[in-house]
């Protein structure tokens, strides 16, 4: 999650989905929902700001309490797919052959010549130099079994949740965004859609000028 910029009147709060990052595996299905704005240290109403699967939990966050969030930013958010997982134990999701093949290869680039990836990156990327090592040191940790079983994301009724939404929501998507809410499918006036060109899924990465022009506008008008 970006950090809010120098002299900001605004406070951050970081979250990691359960069982990921430094936050222990304690909820499951739906309970991460509340995981989001349930804190004693955190203001109330909050802002809640996601990408990618972030995105998604504080879209649904955000539907199963919007007392608690006074706005949304959702930057580019994973849209759900797959089914739950049967009873016997067989695969809820399989992903598209090409995208783990994509992923897997670029795994096993960095294992095979960190020094190469690394140099790659900073050509290719505005990240830092702590970042970027950071991204190399996480790669032998990622879980093969999850690039291509995938994870099951809730109902796959998307433009609907969009509808749904009862508090101020800023939608930050790149040209190319293929999980999008499709527009002509929502109808709803709290939600406004700012589209980045030259950026890819992360937005704010690609184009942080652009991002924190939308995103800190966007929150100061909301956040009074």
């Amino acid at each position: 999650m970006p950090r809010p910029r120098a002299g900001s009147p605004l406070s951050l709060s970081e979250r990691d989905f359960p069982g990921a990052g430094g936050a222990p595996g304690c909820c499951k299905g739906s309970g991460h929902r509340g995981h989001l704005t349930q804190s004693p240290s955190l203001p109330r109403p909050v802002a809640l700001v996601g990408h990618s699967l972030g995105g998604l939990l504080a879209l649904r966050a955000a539907l199963a309490r919007p007392d608690t969030v006074a706005a949304l930013v959702l930057e580019d958010p994973a849209k759900p797919d797959g089914a739950p997982a049967p009873a016997d134990g067989g695969e809820a999701f399989v992903a598209d052959p090409e995208t783990v093949a994509s992923v897997e290869s670029s795994l096993i680039a960095t294992e095979r010549d960190r020094a190469a990836e690394l140099a790659r990156m900073r050509r290719e990327t505005p990240w830092s130099d702590a970042e970027i090592e950071a991204w190399a040191d996480s790669r032998p940790l990622v879980d093969r079994a999850y690039v291509r079983r995938g994870l099951f994301l809730g109902d796959p009724a998307w433009e609907q949740l969009f509808s749904a939404l009862v508090v101020p929501t800023l939608l930050v998507l790149p040209p190319q965004a293929p999980m999008a809410p499709r527009p002509e499918l929502v109808d709803n006036p709290l939600l406004r859609t700012v589209v980045v060109e030259g950026a890819g899924h992360c937005v704010r990465r690609d184009r942080p000028a652009q991002y924190h022009a939308a995103v800190d506008a966007f929150l100061a008008q909301h956040l009074r």
